[in-house]
C-alpha cells in the first residue's frame, strides 16, 4: 500500500518538474556567476516561461512514465558551457534540492542525463501511486479551479473552437448521437455506473453513491488509500492498457495546469475523445469482476481507482470545455 508517503503539493507532474528546474537553475546561475538576464528565464512560476526554457514533455512509453527536458540544450550556448556538463550540473542541483527542500524528488524520480544532454525524469511506482491517489481524492482538479477556468476561457477564444462550436456540439452532437461526443459521454456513464455497482457489491465504498446528480468526483472512502502498490512497493497496474490510461491522465493534468509555451490552440474535443477511447480500451482488456475480484481483490480495487480518477476528467471536459452533459447513465 502507500501509507506514510508524502503527497505531492503540485497538481500536475510537469508543474512540479518546471518548479524544480527553475529553482535548480536559480542556484546554479549563482554558483557559475551567470546573470539571470543572460539565461533569460522567468521567475514567475505561475506564468511559466514564454521562451519554453522550462518546458518538460512526457515521452510516450508503454513500460514507464518518462518526462524529458531540453533545458541544457537551450541554455548551453547562452552560458558557454558544454551541454553535457551543464545537464550534469543541473541534475546535481536537482538532487541537492531533494536533500534540502523537496524530499519527494529522491523518492519519486530517477533523474539522468541522456543522449545529447536531454534530462530524463523516470517516475517511480511510488510517484505514480501518489499522483493517482491525489486524483482519486480530487486534488488534481478541485484544488485549482482558477487554472481550469483560465484554460476554458482560452479554449473559447482560440483557433475557432469557441462558444459556437460548443453550442453545435451540445445540440446537434447529442441529438444525433454524434460519434465523438457519444463516445465520451458513454465512457463517463460507464465510469459512474460501474463505480456504483462496485459500491453496492462491497468492493469499494463511495461517499455519495446514491446521489441523483453526478458528484464532481466519485470519492472512494474505502479502501483509503487505494492499494495501488504491492507489498514490495511495486505498482499493481502493469497491463499496457492500464499504463496507457495512467499516462493519458497525467498528460491531461499537464495540459490543464501548465500548457506548452508554443501557444497552439488546444483541441479539447480530440483530447476528450482520446481519453474516452483509452478508457474503453482499458475497461475491455482489464477485468474487475469474476476471478480478478475473488483471487486478487486489491488489483480489482486498483482498477476501480482508475475509474474514479478518470471520471472527473471526463466530466470536466464534457461540461466545461464541450458544453454538453455528463450523464450518469445512457
Amino acid at each position: 500500500m502507500n501509507e506514510d508517503l508524502p503527497m505531492m503539493d503540485f497538481p500536475a507532474i510537469a508543474y512540479a518538474l518546471r518548479l524544480y528546474l527553475q529553482e535548480a537553475m536559480d542556484l546554479l546561475s549563482q554558483k557559475l556567476g551567470i546573470a539571470d538576464p543572460d539565461i533569460g528565464f522567468d521567475r514567475d512560476v505561475q506564468g511559466w516561461n514564454a521562451t519554453g526554457t522550462f518546458d518538460v514533455y512526457q515521452f510516450q512509453d508503454k513500460t514507464q512514465i518518462l518526462y524529458v527536458s531540453p533545458i541544457a540544450l537551450r541554455l548551453s550556448k547562452l552560458s558557454r558551457i558544454p551541454t553535457a556538463d551543464l545537464a550534469g550540473a543541473i541534475v546535481d542541483e536537482l538532487y541537492g534540492l531533494g536533500e534540502e527542500r523537496y524530499p519527494e524528488i529522491k523518492l519519486y524520480f530517477t533523474i539522468k542525463v541522456a543522449e545529447r544532454g536531454w534530462i530524463h525524469w523516470h517516475l517511480s511506482d511510488l510517484a505514480i501511486s501518489a499522483w493517482l491517489q491525489g486524483l482519486v481524492e480530487g486534488e488534481g482538479l478541485e484544488s485549482q479551479k482558477s487554472k481550469v477556468k483560465s484554460q476554458k476561457k482560452k479554449a473559447l477564444g482560440q483557433g475557432g473552437r469557441g462558444e459556437k462550436v460548443a453550442s453545435v456540439l451540445s445540440t446537434e452532437g447529442v441529438a444525433n448521437q454524434d460519434s465523438a461526443i457519444f463516445t465520451i459521454q458513454y465512457a463517463h456513464a460507464r465510469c459512474c455506473s460501474l463505480l456504483r455497482m462496485a459500491h453496492r457489491e462491497g468492493a469499494i465504498a463511495l461517499a455519495e453513491a446514491d446521489a441523483e446528480m453526478t458528484p464532481t468526483h466519485w470519492c472512494i472512502v474505502s479502501p483509503k488509500p487505494i492499494p495501488w502498490l504491492t507489498g514490495e512497493k511495486k505498482l499493481r497496474l502493469i497491463h499496457p492498457a492500464e499504463r496507457t490510461l495512467i499516462s493519458s491522465l497525467f498528460v491531461l493534468l499537464d495540459t490543464l495546469y501548465c500548457p506548452s509555451s508554443s501557444g497552439r490552440a488546444i483541441d479539447w474535443q480530440k483530447i476528450a475523445l482520446d481519453l474516452g477511447q483509452t478508457f474503453e480500451t482499458f475497461y475491455s482488456r482489464c477485468r474487475i469482476w469474476g476471478e480478478v475480484k475473488t483471487e486478487d481483490p486489491h488489483l480489482s480495487q486498483a482498477r476501480l481507482g482508475l475509474f474514479a480518477a478518470t471520471q472527473p476528467f471526463l466530466r470536466l471536459l464534457l461540461e466545461d470545455f464541450l458544453a454538453v452533459s455528463a450523464p450518469l447513465e445512457l
